[in-house]
């Protein structure tokens, strides 16, 4: 899978993108003709030449190697923008999908510090590629006086600040690997096995979940179904009024329950932006539902938490249970599943809660088929960019008046 540009090669190939996949950065050869040059004369000349080394073939060709783990943070809802800067770049919030190219472009060995806990050494032409998106890992990143492009969400509201100065890139880790969440789930929910298995369980209180499904009864709910196109393929939902109406308005018992897990939580997005809000969405699954192995990181959400309720108890025979699993790209350049990786498989108990690591297009999950009873469910989307918006066009409408490909698209997008 090498791409290739005005004669050149662009080595992001399968290796790269996977060890880009599961280690979060890669190290890949460019012929970086003219960029030490370049690079050497916009100390002199500024913005003149930069804007020559924003255009340069080494951006493109990389990021057209970065096309197919791009496309699952980025949709036309979300898009991404690249900037080009030789100096600082500063960002107060890193959004999920956020990628930091750094260019070898003084023609000599640079060591650009520890990457999860990993030396990084550049070698001449070579062009490195992070994952600074990612929540929970560790990196401290010198890149002063090299080039670099950094990837990011258009729709963040988050704008870089270029500078002079100290030229570096660092997150922490978590200070506290086990959260709890303020009296809704039953024991501490586990960060480090959410960071590296892509996702993690715990159980509401049962006070909690039976008050929960209680309201979710009583809520009205309206036929959604997506079989046989896109990433999300899902059939037999249903989804509630108010997830439809107002999104975003949320009532004040979900409001309470968003506030607790935004503490609890408060470690996985302080660093992400948050220019939307939070998305409660409530569904019920009857028989016949499934959705499709898919991933959600376009919507940019870092965590997605579903608290599965149902009014009576699970057994094997009921099915829907969620799979989890983790990717690789195979040697044509399609994501499929990786072998080597024990599925995670989660029952939908009353009050089992799973939450999953959504900075990562490493994971994806799936819901198996539904084949007795009825499964409810909350979806919380925290801190998700692609908010849904329909809360204004249906505004004024009666529950009753709309027709089902009114919102057919617009309800598609709030699955998870």
């Amino acid at each position: 899978m090498e791409i290739t540009r005005k004669g050149q090669s662009s080595t992001v190939n399968v290796s790269c993108l996977n060890r880009l996949l599961k280690k979060g950065f890669c190290i890949t050869d460019y012929a970086l003709d003219g960029v030490p040059e370049l690079c050497e004369m916009a100390g002199v000349l500024g913005d003149a030449v930069i804007g020559s080394l924003s255009e340069h073939p080494v951006k493109h060709d990389t990021l057209d190697g970065l096309k197919p783990i791009l496309r699952f943070h980025y949709n036309d809802e979300n898009t991404y923008k690249v900037i080009t800067s030789l100096n600082s770049i500063k960002m107060d919030k890193i959004g999920v999908g956020s990628f930091l190219l750094v260019v070898n472009s003084v023609g000599e060995d640079v060591s650009l510090g520890l990457f999860r806990g990993e030396k990084v050494v550049l070698r001449p032409n070579q062009v490195a590629i992070f994952n600074v998106g990612l929540s929970g890992i560790e990196f401290q990143l010198e890149t002063d006086g090299l080039l670099k492009y950094l990837v990011y969400s258009e729709i963040s509201g988050v704008e870089p600040e270029i500078a002079c100065g100290d030229s570096s890139f660092s997150q922490s880790t978590f200070s506290k690997m086990s959260v709890c969440a303020n009296g809704l789930f039953h024991d501490a929910v586990d960060l480090e096995r959410w960071i590296e298995d892509g996702v993690v369980t715990a159980r509401l209180m049962p006070d909690v979940a039976n008050a929960l499904l209680e309201s979710l009864q009583r809520e009205e709910f309206q036929s959604v179904n997506s079989a046989g196109g896109g990433d999300k393929d899902y059939g037999n939902r249903f989804i509630a009024k108010q997830s439809l109406f107002k999104p975003r308005e949320l009532r004040r018992d979900h409001l309470e329950v968003v506030n607790k897990l935004r503490d609890a939580f408060s470690e996985v997005l302080s660093n992400k932006p948050n220019p939307s809000g939070d998305n409660v969405s409530l569904f019920e699954a009857p028989i016949g539902h499934y959705m499709e192995s898919h991933s959600d990181c376009g919507d940019a959400s870092p965590i997605i938490i579903l608290f599965y309720l149902r009014d009576t108890p699970w057994v094997e025979s009921d099915g829907g249970c969620i799979v989890s699993k983790k990717m690789m790209f195979d040697d044509l350049g399609r994501r499929v599943v990786d072998d080597s990786e024990e599925p995670i498989r989660v029952s939908p108990e009353h009050g089992q809660v799973v939450i999953v690591n959504n900075t990562s297009a490493l994971f994806t999950h799936q819901v198996e088929e539904v084949l007795s009873g009825v499964r409810y469910s909350f979806i919380f989307n925290l801190s998700m960019l692609t908010n849904p918006s329909w809360d204004v066009e249906y505004e004024g409408k009666d529950f009753g008046e709309l027709e089902m490909n009114d919102f057919m698209e617009d309800a598609k997008s709030a699955s998870s």
